[in-house]
């Protein structure tokens, strides 16, 4: 889990591949909304007001007369398209940040966005389905426009849908890999006391590994009956150090000095050699 990053930061600076990003079910989602987003303006821009044959000057919103409702439908179209080439542009440069607290933000910016946008379409959809059946209009007219605004709010609220859902379960398989909330110096500290973990640092006196200047202790911030185990743990891992580099010594005088056979003590004596 060392080489695990939250929302895939640790794979962060590879090379930009258009036909593995085209291919995920997220840009899909948005490219549907984006497109869905300019059809829904260009209906509303093309057939969604009728020109009065009585008043030739003044023209009606065919969903009920609602001029509310048809310039509400045209700056929803707009602003989705706007947002989901964001969301898009996003998702294309999301593999080069390596910040996760950048990434986190991009995931539940997302998030948002598309929720908001799916809630808003789903909303259209079943206003401008109620005011166009309550439409009254004995005038010729050419609906077929208002049909297709009622139609791309329905597919529309779908593709954000997907896209909320994606994003969400994103968030979720990155929480569940590598919590972000929980950064390396938590990690090394974990399992030791508060008071140490506050106290830790190395001082400036030399007094002792570690010492801060001006305390007597290990640590000035650890406990004293901590620091004395702390103290008497350093103590025996010093002399295991010396012991082994003893050890270590005297075999290699074993393996490499030549060998003085013993002195006899005979030797020299009288009658010695007889």
């Amino acid at each position: 889990m060392d080489n695990l990053k939250a929302f895939g930061a640790g794979m962060s600076g590879g090379a930009f591949d258009h036909k593995t990003f085209l291919r995920k079910p997220s840009v899909l989602c948005r490219i549907g909304a984006a497109v869905l987003g300019a059809g829904l303006w260009f209906c509303m821009y093309k057939g969604g007001w009728h020109r009065e044959l009585i008043n030739i000057n003044q023209q009606m919103c065919l969903f009920n007369g609602s001029a509310t409702t048809c310039s509400f439908v045209s700056a929803m179209g707009f602003f989705s398209l706007l947002a989901a080439l964001a969301l898009l542009a996003a998702d294309a440069q999301f593999d080069k940040i390596s910040a996760i607290q950048t990434r986190s933000r991009v995931v539940r910016a997302d998030m948002a966005t598309s929720s908001f946008f799916a809630f808003i379409f789903v909303l259209m959809f079943i206003n401008t389905l109620s005011k166009f059946k309550a439409m009254e209009l004995y005038e010729p007219h050419d609906s077929r426009w208002v049909k297709m605004v009622i139609l791309f709010s329905f597919l529309a609220a779908g593709a954000w849908a997907g896209a909320a859902f994606l994003a969400w379960r994103r968030w979720q398989a990155s929480q569940a890999e590598a919590p972000f909330q929980q950064n390396e110096y938590q990690t090394d500290f974990q399992g030791v006391s508060g008071d140490v973990a506050e106290g830790y640092g190395y001082g400036g006196n030399d007094e002792g590994i570690g010492a801060v200047a001006g305390a007597t202790a290990y640590q000035s911030g650890a406990p004293m009956q901590q620091q004395q185990q702390m103290q008497q743990q350093h103590a025996q891992h010093v002399q295991q150090n010396q012991y082994q580099q003893q050890q270590q010594q005297q075999h290699y005088q074993q393996q490499h000095m030549p060998h003085v056979p013993a002195s006899n003590p005979f030797a020299g004596q009288q009658g010695y050699q007889y």
